[in-house]
Formats: C-alpha cells, sequence, structure tokens
C-alpha cells in the first residue's frame, strides 16, 4: 500500500478501489502529518516538525551535506605547498614498469630547479644544467628539497 498523504490532507478524498482497513490507516496516518504550502511535514512526539521530501530531493541533501563535510574534513589536513622561481624540487616518479626495482625503486627523481609557477599550481621545472622540461608539472607531484 503506497498513498499520497499530501493529497488525501489536502482533498479529503480517499483513493479510489480501497479497502476500509486501508481507509483507517490513511486516516490514522494522516493525523501526524500537516500541509503547509506546498511542502508536507511530519509531528514528531516533542512538537518538533520534519519536513518531508522526495527521493530525488533527499538525494540531493544529502550529497549537498557529505560534500560540505568531506571538504572541510580535507581542507582541514591539507597543507597548502608553496613554490617560487629558484626553489629546488623533487619530481615523484610516476609508475614505473616491474623491472625497474620494484618497491626499491626510487619514488623522487633528483632535483630540480622551480623556473616558473603558472596558475593552477603548475611548475615549469628546469634541470641543475639549464635543460628544460617540454610540459608543466603539477605541483601536487613535487615536494621540496632541503640539501
Amino acid at each position: 500500500m503506497d498513498y499520497d498523504i499530501m493529497d488525501y490532507i489536502k482533498e479529503q478524498q480517499f483513493p479510489e478501489g480501497i479497502s476500509s482497513t486501508d481507509r483507517r490507516y490513511i486516516m490514522k496516518m494522516a493525523t501526524k502529518f500537516f500541509v503547509s504550502g506546498e511542502n508536507l511535514y511530519k509531528r514528531f512526539y516533542d512538537s518538533i516538525l520534519l519536513r518531508c521530501v522526495d527521493a530525488t530531493e533527499a538525494t540531493r541533501i544529502m550529497q549537498e551535506l557529505h560534500e560540505g563535510r568531506v571538504a572541510r574534513s580535507f581542507n582541514r589536513k591539507v597543507r597548502p605547498r608553496h613554490f617560487e622561481a629558484g626553489d629546488l624540487v623533487l619530481r615523484k616518479v610516476l609508475p614505473l614498469p616491474p623491472e625497474l626495482g620494484g618497491k626499491f625503486a626510487p619514488n623522487y627523481k633528483s632535483p630540480y630547479v622551480v623556473k616558473k609557477t603558472l596558475l593552477g599550481r603548475a611548475l615549469i621545472l628546469t634541470e641543475m644544467d639549464g635543460c628544460q622540461f617540454s610540459n608543466p608539472v603539477n605541483s601536487d607531484a613535487v615536494k621540496k628539497y632541503y640539501p
């Protein structure tokens, strides 16, 4: 049995073809709800009103709450990295083929010099001898090098 309580409260009419038992059940359930404007509310036992939402709105609300909570938790733990021209950095080695040392292979490659910082946390790196990389590197893939 799946009836729309809001329709019953607004129009005071039962759906067609229901039994007397279902009518009593709907009347009993309707006493716990009320409509204000276009919103349906459920009266809670201690006079708190709970707004009833449909499945799509509930999903949207849960996503908003989750995104805000996760972002707040993540931002609390993250420490921003600031790089300037002339800083020495180590570049993370991206996934290696298995024959190049496995878990004993180095995670970071030799020191590079930051030539320029771009918007969006991208860096232009050069090797110590002055050879410049052709592509910018994301600042998440580097860490400062302290000789």
